[in-house]
């Protein structure tokens, strides 16, 4: 199953009730709500509040965007346990992390090993209240190529742990491919948006929509449920991610 819906981010200018009446506005199904500035960690009441407030709009947490980094959140003074405590106030059926905050070029084995001892802690963590931790797919992590993800996920070796995926400026359909068939097995969400190496970098969805409709039509195949996940959209408007909202759900149909 697709199911269509926001990053919480795209809008951090935008109130928890804003977001949602947005989304309503144009049929997204849920939200991913960040813990930077939309449901911030450690504050249990008011993840509750968005809780309520997202459910009784009928639209669905979809994740929770933590920003927690394995192997170096404790030691800059953010608890997984703050962050687990945060998502299960929220409803979240899975928590966003990310793997480190070094490419994995940069990375040596003693640091990567760090990095995998920490996401195995979480996944046991999490897995006792039935969320899932999945990996951000980012430039400048560990996880910013499908080897390298592939390979981290498998070291890890937990049965909670998932990978999420997002195109690389001017990712085309055949890589894009080749990326999702490698993390298959382990494949959650997806955040959609369409960037360019050349200026302006943020382009509307209808420029990527050969690619994305490739990618989409891939996951329809899945028995597990995916959310699709708009994000980045140009100059952080209403009026773009309107348009990118449209082309999602003709993509999804």
């Amino acid at each position: 199953m697709l199911i269509p819906g926001l990053v919480s981010i795209t809008f951090r200018n935008l109130t928890p009730r804003e977001i949602i009446t947005i989304c309503k506005t144009n049929r997204l199904k849920a939200i991913e709500w960040g813990g930077d500035i939309h449901v911030p960690h450690g504050k249990i009441t008011q993840a509750q509040d968005i809780a309520k407030q997202t459910q009784d709009a009928g639209l669905s947490v979809a994740a929770y965007g933590s920003y927690y980094k394995c192997g170096v959140s404790e030691a800059e003074g953010l608890p997984f346990r703050t962050v687990l405590e945060t998502a299960v106030a929220l409803g979240a059926p899975s928590i966003r992390v990310w793997t480190g905050n070094q490419s994995s070029a940069e990375i040596d084995d003693a640091q990567r090993s760090k990095l995998a001892e920490d996401c195995y802690r979480i996944c046991d963590l999490a897995s006792n209240h039935g969320i899932k931790v999945a990996l951000e797919y980012h430039l400048n992590t560990l996880a910013d190529t499908p080897e390298s993800t592939s390979e981290f996920l498998k070291d890890v070796n937990h049965p909670n742990l998932f990978s999420l995926w997002q195109p690389f400026p001017d990712t085309s359909a055949e890589c894009g491919l080749n990326q999702i068939g490698q993390l298959d097995e382990w494949l959650l969400n997806l955040h959609v948006f369409h960037w360019r190496n050349d200026p302006p970098k943020r382009r509307a969805l209808s420029e990527g929509i050969k690619p994305w409709q490739a990618w989409i039509e891939y996951l329809k195949d899945s028995p597990r449920t995916h959310f699709l996940l708009l994000e980045f959209v140009r100059n952080n408007s209403s009026e773009a991610l309107a348009e990118d909202a449209h082309i999602l759900h003709q993509l999804c149909a």
